[in-house]
C-alpha cells in the first residue's frame, strides 16, 4: 500500500514540465526585482503577493505534471486551482490601489476580499470539481496527467472570469479618467495581459483534449496567469510610476517638518526655494517669500547675519553656522528664530546657501513654563506652611520640606496614601480625607475645607495645626485632587498655654487681696456712710464698684483658663428651662431697670420639654447675654424667648435687644476673647470682652451653638444659643 507521501512525491520528469518552469522562472524574476526596488509601500504589498502566488501555482504544476500517480497529480493540480483562484482576489486588490482607492481596503478590511475564495473553496475540495488524465506517452515517450474539466469545474471559471472582468473594467475606467499620459500607457498595458489571460483561459476551456503533432495544447494555471503576471511587471518597470523617487521623499520630508528650509543663491543672496513651513511660521507665502532677498527678511539683523554667519561658511572658514534673531512676519509680530546656515559646493564652488530657521517660540515658552515651575517649586520650599497636593485617589503627588518635618518623614511618602501617612482629629473626631478632596469639576479655584486647631497624628507624634484645603478648576484635567495648607500651631499652643498660665497664676494671686479689699471698702462704706460728705461718699462707691469689676474679670480669667484645660466639668440634671431663665430675668431686672429698660420673658406654649444641663453654666451663659445687653442698651426692652426643634431634639433660647447693634464686619468676631466692637470702643462703653468669650465655651461645652444676628449699627442685636434636650 503506498504511503502518503509516496503518492504526493514520487515524481518523474516529462517534456509537460517546462511549460511551468519555464513560467516560475518569470515569476521568481520578478519578485526579487520587486523585493529589491524602491516601490511605494502600498503597491508593494500587493506587487509581492501577486508575483508570489504564481510561484505557487507553477510549482504546484510542476509536481501536478510530473507526478507518477494519479492520486499525488489530483492533490497537487487541486492546489494549484486554489493557488489560480485566489490570485485573481490579490489581482483585484492590487487593481484598487492602482486607481488610488487604497483606503478601501486598509486594515482588517483588506481581508474581506478572500470571503469569495473561501466561499468556493468547498466546491473544489468536497466535490471532486478536479479530475486528472494520463496523458498517453506511446508516440514520443513523454507522459504526466493532464488536469480535466470536473462536474463544478464551471464554477471556478464563472468566479476567475468574474473577478478578472472586475479588473479590468477598474483599470479600464482609471485609464480614462486619468490625465497623466504615463498612466495611460501603463493601464493600456495591463490591460492587454488582462485581456490575452480570459482569451486563453476561454480558448483553453473550448480547445480542451487537442493536440498538435502529438503534443497536449498547454493547459494549466501556468499558462493562464503568465500573460497578466507580464504584463503587471513590464508595467510597473518601464513605467516606474509607483517607484520611489529620493528627490521627491527628500521634498516631501522637507514640506512635513517644522523647520523652515531656505535655498539661497549665493551672488545676490535672493531666495531660491523655500519649505512650506514659511507660511505656518511666518505667515508669508512661497510666492512672496521667493519674492525676497535676506536683507528684506533679516532687516536690521542682516549685517550681522551676513558677517558673522554666511561669509564664514561661503570662504570655507567653518562648514555650519549658527546664530538666533527675530524675523517679523507678515502680521508685524516679531518671531525669534534659530538659524542654522550651511553651503552647497562642488570642486571648491559654492552654488547655494542652505538656511534652516527653527522657530524659537515654543521653546522660550517652554523654558518660561520651566521657570515657573523652579520658581513656584523655590517658593513652596522656602515656606513654613506644609503643603501636601492629592490625587482624587487620595494619593500624595506633591509635598514640600516643611509638610515632610511636619509629618516627620522622608520624601518616599510620594503616591502613598494620605491615610497611610497621616490622620486628622477634629475636636477628637477623625477627619475623613476624601472630604478634603471634592470629585467634582469646579469652574475656579475654590477653598474647599477650612479646619481651624486640629491634631495631625503621625505615629507618636501629635501637632495642632490649621489646615485647608483647596481645589483647583483644571484639577479634573490634571487629575490633582486637592492641595492642602498645614499650618503648625503647636508653638502658638505652647506660647498661648503659658500665657494663660500666667494669666491664671495672676488672676489666683490676685485674688486673694480683691476680695479683702472689696471687705474692707464694703465696710467702710457702711460705717462712714452717715460720717462723710456725699462727694466722699460717691468716691468710695466707685472704689468698690470698680474692685467688683476686677474681681468678676479674674473670675472669668479663672474660668477661661480651667475652660481652655478642659478641667471644667459639667454636673448635669433635668431641668425645665423656662424654670432657669425665670431666675435669671428676676436677678436681673432691677439691673435693667436703672438703665431705664424692661425684660420681658415670652412664656412657652406648649411647655418646652425637659432638658440634661448644668442650670449654674446655662445660667451664667444666660446671665452674659442679658448683662451685654443692658449694657449696650440706653432705651426699649430686652425680650426673651424660646422654641423647641422636634426635628433634631433641641431647644435654643433668644435674647433680643433695642441697643446700639452690631456691624456686619463684627459679627464673626463677637464671640472672640477679648473682642471689642469699633462702635463700643467710640462710646468708651466699658467691658473686658470675656462675657459671650466664655457664653460660647460653655454652649459648646452642652454640644449646642450659638450666633449673634443684627440688621447694623442702631438696629439692636439678638443672641441666640442652642442646646440638644437630651
Amino acid at each position: 500500500m503506498l504511503t502518503i507521501s509516496d503518492q504526493l512525491f514520487t515524481l518523474q520528469f516529462n517534456i509537460y514540465v517546462l511549460y511551468p518552469i519555464l513560467f516560475l522562472i518569470v515569476t521568481v524574476s520578478l519578485l526579487i526585482y520587486t523585493l529589491r526596488t524602491s516601490i511605494e509601500e502600498d503597491f508593494k504589498f500587493w506587487l509581492k503577493l501577486i508575483f508570489g502566488m504564481p510561484i505557487v501555482v507553477g510549482l504546484a504544476e510542476i509536481f501536478a505534471r510530473s507526478s507518477v500517480y494519479h492520486q499525488g497529480a489530483m492533490f497537487w493540480w487541486t492546489v494549484g486551482e486554489c493557488t489560480e483562484f485566489l490570485f485573481t482576489i490579490l489581482t483585484l486588490g492590487w487593481t484598487i490601489v492602482l486607481i488610488g482607492k487604497q483606503h478601501l481596503i486598509r486594515g482588517m478590511r483588506k481581508y474581506l476580499l478572500f470571503f469569495p475564495f473561501l466561499l468556493v473553496l468547498p466546491f473544489l475540495l468536497m466535490n471532486n470539481g478536479i479530475f486528472t488524465q494520463e496523458i498517453s506517452s506511446a508516440t514520443y515517450g513523454f507522459g504526466g496527467f493532464e488536469r480535466v474539466q470536473g462536474d463544478l469545474y464551471f464554477v471556478l471559471v464563472i468566479w476567475i472570469a468574474g473577478l478578472n472582468s472586475i479588473s479590468g473594467i477598474l483599470i479600464a475606467w482609471y485609464r480614462f479618467h486619468t490625465k497623466d499620459k504615463l498612466r495611460k500607457k501603463q493601464a493600456d498595458l495591463f490591460l492587454i495581459g488582462f485581456v490575452i489571460t480570459m482569451v486563453i483561459n476561454v480558448s483553453a476551456t473550448a480547445t480542451h483534449g487537442l493536440q498538435i503533432g502529438g503534443f497536449h495544447l498547454p493547459y494549466g494555471g501556468a499558462i493562464y496567469l503568465l500573460p497578466v503576471t507580464i504584463s503587471i511587471g513590464l508595467g510597473v518597470i518601464k513605467y516606474r510610476i509607483y517607484f520611489v523617487n529620493p528627490a521627491t521623499l527628500a521634498e516631501n520630508v522637507i514640506k512635513t517638518i517644522s523647520e523652515i528650509v531656505f535655498v539661497v543663491n549665493p551672488n545676490n543672496y535672493k531666495i531660491e526655494y523655500v519649505s512650506g513651513a514659511t507660511e505656518k511660521t511666518l505667515g508669508y507665502t512661497t510666492e512672496k517669500i521667493g519674492d525676497m532677498k535676506l536683507d528684506e527678511l533679516f532687516g536690521e539683523y542682516w549685517q550681522k547675519v551676513l558677517e558673522s554667519t554666511i561669509q564664514p561658511v561661503v570662504t570655507n572658514i567653518k562648514e555650519r553656522e549658527y546664530t538666533d534673531l527675530e524675523v517679523r512676519s507678515a502680521d508685524g509680530e516679531m518671531v525669534p528664530l534659530q538659524l542654522s546656515i550651511s553651503a552647497y559646493k562642488n570642486l571648491g564652488n559654492v552654488y547655494g546657501i542652505i538656511i534652516v530657521a527653527t522657530d524659537l517660540r515654543e521653546t522660550r515658552e517652554l523654558l518660561d513654563v520651566a521657570a515657573e515651575r523652579n520658581k513656584l517649586s523655590m517658593i513652596q520650599e522656602s515656606i513654613t506652611e506644609g503643603v501636601i497636593g492629592l490625587d482624587y485617589e487620595r494619593n500624595i503627588l506633591h509635598i514640600n520640606s516643611a509638610a515632610l518635618r511636619l509629618l516627620d518623614r522622608s520624601d518616599d511618602v510620594i503616591g502613598m496614601d494620605a491615610d497611610e501617612v497621616f490622620t486628622l482629629y477634629d475636636q477628637g473626631k477623625k477627619v475623613d480625607i476624601n472630604d478634603l478632596v471634592p470629585n467634582r469639576k469646579y469652574k475656579q479655584d475654590e477653598v474647599v475645607a477650612r479646619l481651624v486647631d486640629i491634631e495631625l497624628v503621625n505615629g507618636e507624634t501629635r501637632r495642632t495645626v490649621n489646615l485647608i484645603s483647596s481645589a483647583i478648576k483644571e484639577g479634573k484635567d490634571v487629575d490633582f485632587g486637592a492641595i492642602l495648607t498645614i499650618y503648625d500651631r503647636s508653638a502658638e499652643r505652647e506660647l498661648e498655654r503659658m500665657k494663660s498660665d500666667f494669666v491664671a497664676m495672676a488672676a489666683h494671686e490676685l485674688r486673694t487681696p480683691l476680695t479683702a479689699i472689696y471687705g474692707y471698702l464694703g465696710l467702710l462704706v457702711d460705717e462712714l456712710k452717715e460720717a462723710i460728705n456725699q462727694d466722699q461718699l460717691r468716691y468710695l462707691t466707685n472704689s468698690v464698684n470698680s474692685v467688683k469689676r476686677l474681681s468678676v474679670l479674674i473670675d472669668d480669667i479663672i474660668m477661661i483658663s480651667h475652660i481652655e484645660k478642659g478641667e471644667v466639668r459639667l454636673e448635669k440634671e433635668l431641668i425645665r428651662i423656662e424654670d432657669l431663665i425665670g431666675d435669671v430675668v428676676k436677678q436681673k431686672i432691677s439691673q435693667a431697670a436703672e438703665k431705664g429698660l424692661t425684660i420681658k420673658f415670652v412664656m412657652p406654649d406648649p411647655k418646652l420639654p425637659e432638658v440634661l444641663i448644668d442650670p449654674n453654666r446655662i445660667s451664667t451663659v444666660l446671665s452674659n447675654l442679658i448683662d451685654n445687653s443692658i449694657k449696650f442698651s440706653d432705651q426699649g426692652e430686652i425680650t426673651i424667648d424660646t422654641n423647641y426643634r422636634e426635628s433634631d431634639k433641641t431647644v435654643s433660647v433668644m435674647v433680643q435687644d433695642t441697643g446700639i447693634g452690631i456691624p456686619s464686619e463684627s459679627l464673626p468676631h463677637v464671640f472672640d476673647k477679648f473682642y471689642h466692637v469699633a462702635s463700643v470702643k467710640e462710646m468708651q462703653t466699658s467691658g473686658h470682652g470675656l462675657g459671650l468669650y466664655l457664653a460660647k465655651e460653655m454652649v459648646n461645652m452642652h454640644h449646642g451653638e450659638i450666633v449673634a444676628e443684627s440688621n447694623g449699627l442702631g438696629q439692636g442685636a439678638t443672641f441666640k444659643f442652642t442646646i440638644p434636650v437630651g
